[in-house]
């Protein structure tokens, strides 16, 4: 068996790529010798090596992780802040400077990142069916493994589409490869438009795809599609979260229900599957040793994120940078262990010991004040190990992040060993939330059927006090939005969440906050909440400004209105 490695491919469709991190996302079946350096040519009429340009066509997914200059897209919105004074959030997003350099990872660069995606995948489209076969093949196997291999290439597509739509709102649809003798002036297509056509490549190959146990429509089985590769449920997600976000108010301002309908019955096909459930822990579900394909819940994943994360992300305490620092306003959205709000009188909230029986979430989520972390208790008191004077890192909320982190790795710190975390896209939780969402919007007053998709989500982070069947339809509109941020925080949602629901220039118009907390003579400690940073968000915000440079090569491309 040849030893694992990465394998250069030279891509000589536009400009050079680099293959990087697949393995670690596919398994083993990447065990393959690495080519030598081959003409444009050999690539393209070798099937071995298509099948290698096929796989780095992954490579254009995206994650959330401390990417728009070392900080996340969370810090953006009102759930996190980087303490970095260099990160890109900082600079660029909280201030409404969408043409700053170091905004550039999450403002600009996408339109060209997804677009080199797209154009990889309509060559592959293109060529495939000219590859001479193997010797060892048929005509029959070949159409076979096609098959799968250009439905996966179709929703990949279908997702940088939607990755693009979401930043810039109605952008060129494009299925087939340019050259400088084609007619470049392409008009955007309008929102609607874009909407249509990625609901029709993913309704196209969700029935060409294997199921998520790697069940081919031939009938044999691939254990491949259990490691990461597009499947079936993954198309069905990520249709749920597309009409969900076509039902909603930045998408659909007339309010028309049937969307709403649409949107639900998306979140049903994939409930009556039966194939998903929630894990059991929800901590596990962002270990560095845990594996997503055997999870219940996790639904599309890659598992190849890596960097020093101990390094960035950890308090200074410990040693680290700080990195991503949850807010006041997403502190106070975790309810009490008995699932009241910590604004009900009859919660038990006390202001001056604010982290006792909380919602165990918040104890997965967040690092506090003595919190106990590698048997050593956080300090983010003034002066506190993890808050000392003069160090620039330090976080300015009076918290730390624990998602994605956990206790038992060792000597991460003093040995700078690169960890890989999971990145999930989609999961169970989300499709409950999404069909909670949907049927509250369709329905005058909430029904059982939209209380038990949220109580199901609580239930998994031991809030077993049923929720009284009181609430208005805004009520539940709000403690559905509330959940979504709690059960999905730095899952890369909460800034979109506020932009489709056209609440961002509420929301995010306005100072985040932290905890200014002061040790005591006695030992005890006293709490205030103090803004930490002033944020912008205006109206013309909701689309990002398509980048210049675009636009001066191609006229025919409006910009978004404001920029």
């Amino acid at each position: 068996m040849i030893s694992k490695r990465y394998i250069p491919l030279i891509i000589l469709i536009g400009s050079l790529f680099i293959f990087y991190g697949c393995e670690d996302m596919f398994g083993d079946f990447l065990d393959r010798e690495p080519s030598s350096q081959l003409t444009p040519e050999e690539v393209l009429e070798d099937f071995d090596q298509m099948e290698l340009y096929h796989l780095d066509i992954y490579n254009f997914l995206g994650n959330n992780l401390n990417y728009i200059n070392n900080s996340w897209i969370d810090a953006a919105s009102d759930l996190g802040e980087t303490s970095y004074l260099w990160g890109g959030t900082n600079l660029s997003l909280n201030v409404g400077n969408y043409y700053a350099p170091v905004g550039a990872a999450e403002t600009s660069n996408p339109w060209d990142h997804y677009y080199r995606g797209i154009k990889k995948v309509n060559k592959y489209l293109e060529v495939i069916p000219n590859v001479p076969l193997l010797p060892d093949e048929t005509v029959e196997s070949r159409n076979e493994v096609v098959s799968r291999r250009n439905a996966e290439a179709r929703f990949l597509r279908a997702v940088f589409y939607w990755e693009l739509m979401i930043r810039y709102g109605g952008v060129p649809v494009v299925t087939n490869t340019l050259d400088l003798n084609d007619n470049l002036m392409i008009p955007r297509n309008t929102l609607d438009e874009c909407v249509s056509f990625i609901l029709t490549e993913l309704e196209d190959v969700e029935n060409l795809l294997p199921d998520k146990n790697g069940l081919t429509v031939a009938g044999a089985t691939d254990a491949q599609y259990r490691q990461g590769r597009a499947n079936q449920q993954m198309a069905m997600a990520l249709k749920s979260r597309v009409l969900l976000y076509y039902a909603s108010p930045l998408f659909n301002p007339d309010n028309n229900v049937a969307r709403w309908e649409q949107a639900e019955q998306a979140a049903i096909d994939i409930i009556n599957l039966g194939y998903y459930s929630l894990n059991s822990s929800y901590r596990r579900l962002f270990a560095n040793n845990f594996s997503p394909g055997d999870s219940p819940e996790i639904i599309f994943y890659r598992n190849n994120p890596a960097g020093n994360w101990w390094r960035e992300e950890s308090p200074v305490g410990y040693g680290g940078y700080g990195g991503l620092c949850p807010t006041q306003e997403l502190v106070d959205m975790f309810g009490m262990a008995n699932g009241k709000s910590i604004t009900d009188p009859e919660s038990g909230y006390d202001p001056q010991n604010p982290y006792v029986n909380r919602d165990s979430r918040f104890y997965d989520c967040i690092l506090y004040n003595g919190a106990t972390w590698w048997n050593l208790p956080i300090e983010t008191f003034d002066g506190g190990k993890d808050k000392p004077n003069g160090n620039i890192n330090a976080t300015t909320t009076g918290y730390y992040s624990r998602k994605y982190k956990d206790d038992k790795a060792t000597d991460y710190l003093r040995n700078a060993v690169i960890m890989f975390r999971n990145w999930v896209y989609i999961r169970y939780a989300e499709i409950l939330l999404n069909r909670a969402e949907a049927r509250n919007e369709i329905l005058g007053t909430p029904d059982e059927t939209v209380y038990e998709m949220i109580e199901m989500v609580r239930t998994r982070a031991g809030i077993t006090n049923p929720l009284p069947r009181t609430h208005t339809k805004e009520q539940m509109r709000e403690l559905i939005r509330t959940e979504r941020a709690v059960e999905l925080c730095f899952e890369g949602h909460r800034w979109w969440d506020l932009k489709r629901w056209k609440i961002a220039h509420e929301v995010l118009n306005k100072p985040i906050h932290g905890m200014h907390i002061i040790q005591n003579s006695n030992g005890s400690f006293s709490y205030e909440v103090v803004e930490v940073e002033e944020r912008v968000f205006l109206e013309h915000m909701y689309w990002y400004p398509i980048p210049e440079a675009e636009i001066q090569k191609n006229p025919d491309l409006v910009n978004n209105p404001g920029w």
